[in-house]
């Protein structure tokens, strides 16, 4: 019985060791990579699913991706999430994709572009958006060793985090 328990586990070992999901991958060191890792995490699978119908894949691959947020951006996203289910019309919640500041699909990533003044740093992202170019610019920073997303900038005058402050404060009719 102890030798079946042992090769189980030895078996499951080797399978994690050479076959590891996504979150148990490190995460890539330099910035534009981490960016294009983060889309390529979240978005793998999520339109499929939302055109077969099945459950909101959203707060799963919100899960799935926490590990590239800092703790704040996290907190404000899960808070707005469960604002979000609890509402009975748009007012007081994100009405559009806050990670490439779209309605629908923007396409998968172009090309990003590193922005690094003092201690910012900043990678311009660019999509395919129904026949042009649309961009977002991602603030990070370095925690522990390695990048966290700090926030998504869309114009000089608006940001994912000052949008979530507001909706968190705004009172629906």
């Amino acid at each position: 019985m102890l030798k079946k328990h042992l090769a189980l586990v030895f078996f499951l070992s080797m399978l994690f060791l050479f076959f590891r999901p996504s979150w148990a991958l490190p995460l890539p060191s330099h910035p534009e990579d981490f960016v294009k890792a983060f889309y390529a995490e979240f978005y793998k699978g999520y339109y499929e699913a939302l055109d077969q119908k099945k459950k909101d894949p959203y707060p799963r691959k919100l899960i799935q991706t926490k590990r590239y947020f800092d703790n704040r951006l996290y907190s404000l996203l899960q808070k707005e999430h469960q604002r979000s289910k609890t509402a009975k019309e748009i007012c007081g919640v994100l009405d559009f994709d806050p990670f490439m500041s779209a309605q629908d699909d923007a396409g998968p990533v172009k090309s990003t572009q590193l922005i690094q003044n003092g201690s910012k740093t900043q990678v311009k992202v660019t999509f395919a958006n129904f026949g042009g170019n649309h961009s977002v610019l991602m603030d990070l920073k370095k925690e522990a060793g390695n990048w966290k997303i700090v926030n998504f900038i869309y114009a000089p005058d608006r940001d994912l985090i000052e949008k979530l402050k507001m909706l968190e404060k705004e009172k629906c009719q």
